[in-house]
Formats: structure tokens, C-alpha cells, sequence
């Protein structure tokens, strides 16, 4: 799971996820007259968990660059992510739209080159899932563990249908939160106020789109979801065998003013978005992705 999972883990105050972007499904979904049955939606959705823990091994036989944007700080960094012994690691590339000096590039490297040689010092990571998957616990997780995957235990499956997705046939699986399951874990309880869908890619079993909308406030300790606030994220498919999130928002509020010696209380709000901008396999080619949006 990366950067994205540790950014989470970050800052455990209150956590609110938005997704913004590029359009609702049905604007992109034509209905298909393909008679294959549809499968169940619970079963059909724990083989595409299955599949996104398959994909995070993939990952990291990839080197890819991501735009990250903190909106209210105004910073924006573009760095590379590649894998050491399962530990991801991250060269900045840019700092806000300045590539970095010859002094500066020359640091960088230099604080990388130390990071993988501790890396190169730990054990293997197992991999934990991939980037994109929203949760708040801390420690090692799998997609099914994530606030997407934990959907499939704590929702409702409410319509389900077959159509044209980015031109690929797809599966739409409409949900609703199951306000009588018995929540365990923080993500869970974050699964189950939540109403949306999701869409998976049929030939590859990926999960290509998430949108959901908290129906009604969830706390627990330290994880406050508002009513009305949205997670989502838009996938995309970088070979036949990976599919990566290529848009995602991650928005984060505090639930009690913070206060520091010799100034007033404040509330923390931060933004950031991220955007796939290139994947290569070490032994093959870049791929560029052309103006990759956040999803809506």
C-alpha cells in the first residue's frame, strides 16, 4: 500500500475522504446485452479483494511517478516510488513545478541511497495491498482490510449491473451500509454508513472505480466521518496484469482545535490530491498517462 497507507496513518485525528473529478458512472456506463448471468455480488467482490493483493505484488516490479498536491499548504511535490525488499521508496523529483538544482538532486540521491541500504538491512515487507485502499489501523493490511474491502462484510448489495465501462465490459455493484452489522474494526464502522457502488473490470477481476457517500456520521476514538462526506478513487490500467489507482483526495480535518503555546486554537484542515503520472517496469518501457483527473 505504500505512501498512500502511511499518509493516512500520518495524522489519526479526523479523517474525511472526498473524491473530485471527472463524472458520475452512468454518464460512462452503456447498458450490455451480453446474456452471461451476473454473479453474486459478495462472492464476485471477495475474488476482486483477492485480486488487488495480487496486483500490490506486481507494483512493486514497477517504477512510477506521482504528482502529490497539499492544497492548503500549496505545496506540490512530483517523485518517482519504486521497491526495495518491499519498502517503498521515494526520490523527489520536483518541488513545486521547480526541478531540483544540481546541489539539491545531488542530496536527494544521497538521502536515498541511505534509505535503501537501511531498507536493504530489514526484512522482506509482505505486501500489504495497494495504494488508493483507505485505512486507519495501524500495522499490516490486505485490500479485504481496507475501508473498500471491508464494504463487502458491512454493506447491502442493492442492484447490480452489466455494461460499457472506459470501453471495457464491466460489472456495476450498487451497495448501502447493513446498519445491523456488528463493526470490529475502524474501517468497518467507517463501511458501514456508506452508500454508493463500486465497478470491476469483468475479464480482469480489477476494481476500476469506487465512489461512496457517508449516509450519516461515524466516531470511534480517534476516526470521525462526517455525513456527506465522500472516498473514491479512479483506477488505471497500466498493463494486462495492473491496474493502479491513477486519482485519489485524501482530506483531513481535526476533531478538537489545536492548540499551541502563544497562539489561538485552530482547527488542522489539510487537502491533498494525487495523480499517476508514468509506470515502467524496470525492463520495459515508460507509459505516460495523458492527463489523468481525479475521479468524481
Amino acid at each position: 500500500m505504500g505512501a498512500f497507507a502511511d499518509r493516512l496513518r500520518e495524522c489519526m485525528a479526523v479523517f474525511i475522504f472526498f473524491a473530485a473529478g471527472s463524472g458520475q458512472l452512468a454518464s460512462q456506463t452503456v447498458l450490455s446485452h451480453d446474456p452471461k448471468p451476473l454473479p453474486d455480488p459478495a462472492t464476485y467482490l471477495q475474488a476482486a479483494s483477492d485480486k488487488e493483493d495480487a496486483f500490490a505484488d506486481i507494483r512493486q516490479q514497477y517504477l512510477c511517478v506521482f504528482k502529490n498536491t497539499k492544497q492548503i499548504a500549496q505545496k506540490a511535490r512530483l517523485y518517482e516510488s519504486f521497491y526495495i525488499h518491499g519498502h517503498e521508496i521515494q526520490r523527489l523529483l520536483e518541488f513545486n513545478g521547480v526541478p531540483l538544482s544540481p546541489q539539491q538532486k545531488q542530496a536527494e540521491e544521497a538521502r536515498v541511497e541511505a534509505e535503501i541500504a537501511a531498507d536493504q538491512k530489514k526484512p522482506v515487507a509482505p505486501f500489504i495491498g495497494l495504494a488508493g485502499g483507505m485505512y486507519f489501523s495501524s500495522g499490516e493490511h490486505r485490500w479485504a482490510q481496507t475501508v473498500e474491502g471491508s464494504i463487502v462484510r458491512a454493506a447491502r448489495f442493492t442492484n447490480e449491473t452489466r455494461g460499457m465501462y472506459r470501453g471495457r465490459l464491466s460489472i456495476q455493484i450498487n451497495f448501502v451500509g447493513n446498519k445491523e452489522f456488528t463493526a470490529r474494526t475502524d474501517e468497518e464502522r467507517v463501511a458501514k454508513v456508506l452508500a454508493g457502488y463500486f465497478i470491476v473490470d469483468e475479464e480482469s477481476g480489477a476494481v476500476v472505480r469506487v465512489k461512496a457517500t457517508a449516509t450519516e456520521d461515524a466516531a470511534h476514538g480517534k476516526v470521525f466521518v462526517r455525513q456527506g462526506a465522500e472516498i473514491g478513487f479512479d483506477t488505471t490500467r497500466i498493463a494486462d496484469n495492473l491496474y493502479l489507482p491513477s486519482s485519489w483526495t485524501n482530506t483531513r480535518w481535526s476533531a478538537t482545535p489545536i492548540v499551541v503555546p502563544g497562539h489561538p486554537p485552530r482547527m488542522y484542515a489539510e487537502i491533498e490530491d494525487f495523480w499517476l503520472q508514468s509506470c515502467r517496469r524496470y525492463t520495459g518501457e515508460v507509459q505516460v498517462l495523458p492527463g489523468a483527473t481525479p475521479v468524481q
